[in-house]
């Protein structure tokens, strides 16, 4: 097998071998790798079915084909990665571990390799090969990934008390029956700035309803820790299977140090008994997740599906109009990417009409689908508050979370707080010039929280459009029904 993994700034080659028998006897090494050339910036990864003391040091003998292989690695003057001696290859049957699988890259990248070691704990009779190939690349933490709360390992128990606990603690969500029903004239003053004293009574309900949530959701919820992707469909069984198959491993290689091997019958059955055990749970955990997975009706899981493909790191930014230093990278995309917005005269209600638009108070009904399981998890914002901790929240005080988002929904106003946003800057793809900030998007990661309301608003806006006539009966997007 053979692929080209290319980047921005780099690009190499590698290939995969086996160096198997084919049916007139000849192996693939000779068929098809010794009289050919790899280019630069090559990798090769092989199980080369060959003994030689240059990886092996130890082994008695050295294979037939094992001489021209190196040959053709001294003319390619390759440089072998693996650490020799250290075993790649090991079965009950054998004596000690043996090394098969080699390592080996060109030149130019022999200076780049480091930190080349297996892994036994595979379950299969080869060991994984693990090493690092540097680039020029600068690597950082893609900034989307931000620690968050772990919902699947949650106590939500334990948060319902806390949450419980939280809001009797704050004299603000206590004191929400003291801010009366809403006027117009209240409606009014609060849209031209002229009532500070409500406006704050309004921002301090988003603020204590965000900390309550916050505090019940760090004592009953830990938080996700930041490192390479787990498989989907890894689980704690798993965990501790590939423990005792290494355990046992472990056991039968020190029986051997001392026995001859038809001496630690009873350590290779142990052995044997964990790694099928292992590997058979591995093959169902992959076939009932990805079963699970495809026969979702949801189209988003697609998205999901391509989310597992992508790094955890992303370069670094490069110069950006020159400038070097984070703070003046910062001001470069705030004046490209945010340019100041136009000014406009504040607005006259002296000759205006009101119309009788249909626009009740929040429904429980409207709160509850707004905060229902149903809406997909997005990337939580900086309060770090997720959809299904909403969901939670909801379900263990519905009464007080209606009163303060109707209080917010029916005043029409939504808190600074949820307005707060994490922008992440990210390259767009195949631009000419990154040193131009036009080169760049920015994902902006809004409060959950904050997004309740909007989505009420959003559907009554939606659904009032069309039984008002305000579009166009032909308009795209409008209820076939409107069309009879």
């Amino acid at each position: 097998m053979a692929i080209t993994i290319k980047g921005s700034n780099f690009q190499f080659n590698l290939f995969n071998v086996y160096n198997q028998t084919n049916a007139e006897g000849e192996k693939t090494l000779p068929r098809a790798i010794l009289n050919t050339k790899l280019p630069p910036s090559s990798i090769l990864v092989l199980d080369s079915n060959e003994h030689h003391p240059l990886w092996d040091p130890l082994c008695p003998t050295t294979s037939q084909g094992a001489q021209p292989f190196i040959d053709w690695i001294e003319e390619q003057d390759l440089e072998l990665l693996n650490t020799p001696g250290v075993g790649t290859f090991f079965r009950p049957h054998l004596s000690r571990e043996t090394v098969l699988d080699l390592s080996l890259v060109t030149p130019d990248l022999a200076s780049k390799a480091t930190d080349w070691q297996t892994i036994p704990e595979t379950g299969s009779d080869h060991y994984g090969l693990l090493f690092s190939i540097q680039t020029n690349a600068d690597l950082v933490e893609n900034p989307t990934n931000q620690p968050r709360f772990n919902t699947a390992k949650a106590n939500w128990d334990t948060f319902n008390k806390e949450l419980e606990t939280a809001i009797q603690n704050s004299q603000t969500l206590q004191d929400m029956d003291q801010i009366s029903d809403p006027r117009k004239a209240d409606l009014m003053d609060l849209l031209l700035g002229n009532n500070t004293e409500l406006e704050q009574q309004l921002e301090e309900i988003g603020k204590a309803i965000t900390q309550a949530i916050q505090t019940a959701a760090n004592k009953a919820i830990p938080i996700t820790r930041l490192g390479p992707k787990p498989k989907a469909w890894w689980n704690k069984e798993l965990t501790k299977l590939r423990q005792d198959t290494s355990h046992y491993r472990r056991i039968f290689k020190e029986k051997l140090e001392t026995t001859a091997i038809h001496d630690a019958y009873l350590e290779k059955r142990d052995f044997l008994r964990a790694r099928n055990t292992y590997n058979k749970a591995i093959k169902d955990a992959k076939r009932k997740h990805w079963n699970e997975f495809l026969e979702k009706e949801d189209p988003q899981s697609i998205y999901k599906a391509m989310a597992y493909t992508k790094d955890n790191k992303v370069e670094r930014i490069p110069p950006i109009q020159g400038e070097t230093s984070f703070d003046k990278k910062c001001q470069a995309f705030r004046n490209t990417l945010f340019p100041p917005p136009p000014i406009t005269e504040a607005p006259t209600f002296t000759n205006y009409q009101e119309k009788r638009w249909d626009w009740p108070a929040l429904s429980t009904t409207e709160l509850e689908r707004a905060c229902s399981s149903q809406v997909k998890s997005s990337t939580p914002g900086p309060d770090a508050i997720t959809q299904d901790i909403i969901t939670a929240a909801y379900k263990a005080q519905p009464q007080t979370m209606f009163k303060a988002f109707s209080l917010l929904f029916d005043y029409g106003y939504h808190p600074k707080c949820w307005k707060q946003a994490t922008g992440a800057v990210l390259k767009k793809a195949s631009k000419p010039d990154y040193s131009i900030p036009k080169a760049y998007r920015v994902i902006t990661l809004l409060s959950c929280l904050g997004k309740i309301n909007e989505r009420i608003t959003a559907s009554r806006l939606s659904n009032l459009a069309e039984i008002t006539e305000l579009l166009h009966p032909t308009q795209i997007g409008v209820d076939s029904r409107n069309l009879q």
